[in-house]
């Protein structure tokens, strides 16, 4: 009987693509560890494990610290001018802030604008307002939008041409427009 030397394990051609991917896997991993390890100021460790938990507490600790930041800034006073209200001692009377509306569009250049919208919130406004700047001719470059206490605040900045010509019309057509859509939500 003739010895069959042509199995592939036995030539050591054979390379398994689990080896590979497994590999490649293990080396995104260290990567990404050494990416925390980065980020994390304190790590007690160099192992895994100890990056990680230094990372889970490291991440609880911003929490806590977001969320003093957020009990001081309610217990901030409101300048004058600003938005009136009062802030609740306790959670179940947190009353919504009455703030003047406005809408202020401002020339950057001759074809970008900076558009501050300030407004009771609305649900779907924001989608409304951007499909309105987009069938207009202006390109999104971008936007800061959130909402606090009722009250919406939202910063675009947009590209155009002749955009300083549009301004104008923005000026009139943003408060008309946030109107209509406060109308629409109400409904």
């Amino acid at each position: 009987m003739m010895k069959n030397n042509s199995h592939p394990a036995s030539k050591g051609e054979f390379k398994s693509k689990n080896l590979v991917a497994e590999r490649k896997r293990r080396i995104r991993l260290k990567e990404r560890i050494y990416a925390l390890r980065v980020l994390v100021p304190k790590i007690t460790k160099m192992s895994k494990a100890t990056t990680l938990d230094d990372a889970v507490d490291y991440i609880k600790e911003l929490q806590n610290q977001a969320m003093k930041l957020q009990d001081e800034l309610l217990m901030l006073p409101y300048e004058a001018g600003d938005c009136e209200g009062s802030v609740a001692s306790t959670e179940e009377e947190k009353p919504l802030l009455n703030c003047k509306e406005e809408v202020c569009v401002t020339l950057i250049d001759a074809n970008e604008l900076h558009i501050k919208i300030t407004s009771k919130e609305t649900t779907n406004g924001f989608f409304i307002l951007i499909d309105l700047l987009s069938n207009l001719g202006f390109e999104i470059v971008d936007i800061n939008w959130f909402v606090f206490k009722g009250v919406t605040t939202g910063m675009i900045c947009v590209e155009g041409v002749d955009a300083a010509v549009k301004a104008e019309d923005l000026r009139k057509l943003l408060p008309e427009t946030i109107k209509a859509i406060r109308m629409i939500s109400v409904d």
